[in-house]
């Protein structure tokens, strides 16, 4: 199997993998998170079950704790940002004091992607969140997207519903105050999302919930600031694509991301080493600090070769996709409508039918309407059929805009 077709497979199999645990979800009544029972674990899964309930609790952060600033993929000291339109907590004050913290408003009150240069922030830092949250690990220290909906999922089989609902909770907090839900809660993340399964993380902890007043409150919030992501985040352009209807990743932002390891462009810049404008570089790491520094002090810099700024886009819309870094999308990522991300699209559609069609929401407002929820999924799917799905193979490709 030579190279293109090898490629060609790989994307294929990604995608109906993908396809098979997101379509069958999108069902009006969505699949019941299943419960740990009470009964006995066998005495082989307990030290099991030990190990993860203690990682339960050692990867747990919050904006009390000094761990929580940490960023171990940056070398200077993290800085705690604040929205601009929210007054210090005293929590915040509290915890800046003890760890020794810089907290710092942000630059602009945030009302929609992209409004920040995410390069002009120096040093980057922390984006605060009101409630505890589950990290990855390692150099993971923050919260990320949807690396949340499967810790969400863990914890509440874990019978952690709580912690599960704060992180919900932050997710929506994305929404009001950073504009969408983020790749992480760094502000170098700020020009970037993930793929989205809000409505998805919403529903699952809606039914560990006491049914009652407080908790239909709590779902009708959530579930407008999911609606509110999903129409001006990816119902937009450059997310969004009018031309299909369908969707593709799009990470905006400038240049080189800071937050990569040691190297991890070296291949890229090494045939610019030496070039102009950075004719006294001898090393692709000094080439990427020149590169940092120029896009972090200049608003209008633009690398002057081509080849290498698409680079920098294509690596930034991977990333977005949750894919990085990979060569799925062969340093094309913007040029694919993606099985995954609208199969993820076409499940929250179908979310909202299901949930206007029970009464839960009205079928009008601000949740939109149920006609518009139900001409979008019609759309999406009849469109994903036409340009996705070979029925010689049986499997959904992502659909190449550019061949």
């Amino acid at each position: 199997m030579d190279h293109q077709a090898q490629a060609i497979h790989c994307r294929a199999i990604y995608a109906i993998v993908f396809l098979v645990f997101c379509l069958p979800a999108a069902s009006p009544a969505p699949a019941q998170v299943p419960v740990r029972t009470s009964n006995p674990a066998p005495a082989g899964l307990t030290p099991i079950l030990n190990y993860i309930s203690l990682a339960w609790n050692s990867l747990t952060r919050s904006m009390t704790e000094c761990d929580s600033v940490v960023d171990p993929k940056m070398s200077q000291a993290s800085v705690l940002y604040i929205p601009a339109d929210m007054p210090e907590p005293t929590s915040v004050r509290q915890m800046a004091s003890h760890c020794n913290v810089d907290v710092e408003p942000l630059p602009i009150t945030i009302h929609k992607l992209g409004e920040l240069d995410t390069s002009q922030f120096h040093p980057q830092g922390l984006l605060y969140l009101p409630n505890k949250y589950v990290v990855p690990g390692g150099r993971f220290n923050e919260m990320y997207g949807w690396d949340s909906y499967f810790i969400i999922r863990g914890l509440l089989v874990d019978h952690r519903v709580s912690l599960a609902k704060s992180m919900v909770d932050n997710l929506v907090y994305e929404i009001d105050h950073y504009g969408k839900i983020l790749n992480a809660n760094r502000t170098y993340y700020l020009s970037r999302s993930q793929p989205p399964f809000t409505t998805s993380e919403i529903l699952a902890v809606d039914r560990h919930l006491k049914p009652g007043a407080a908790s239909k409150v709590w779902l009708l919030k959530s579930l407008k600031a999911a609606y509110q992501e999903y129409k001006d985040v990816w119902m937009k352009p450059p997310r969004f694509v009018a031309r299909y209807g369908l969707n593709r990743y799009y990470g905006q932002g400038r240049g080189p991301c800071p937050e990569v390891e040691a190297g991890h462009y070296d291949r890229e810049l090494a045939p610019y080493v030496g070039k102009r404008p950075f004719a006294n570089t001898r090393t692709p790491e000094q080439l990427y600090q020149k590169l940092l520094h120029a896009y972090q002090t200049n608003l209008n810099f633009v690398y002057p070769n081509k080849i290498l700024e698409n680079f920098f886009i294509q690596d930034r819309a991977v990333r977005e996709s949750g894919n990085d870094t990979t060569y799925r999308f062969d340093d094309r990522a913007t040029d694919f409508l993606t099985v995954d991300l609208n199969s993820l699209l076409y499940k929250t559609e179908t979310d909202f039918i299901a949930l206007m069609k029970k009464g839960v929401i009205p079928s009008h407002g601000a949740y939109g309407t149920l006609a518009h929820w139900q001409a979008r999924a019609n759309h999406r799917r009849q469109e994903m059929m036409k340009l996705m799905y070979d029925p010689k193979s049986h499997l959904f490709f992502d659909y190449d805009m550019k061949k």
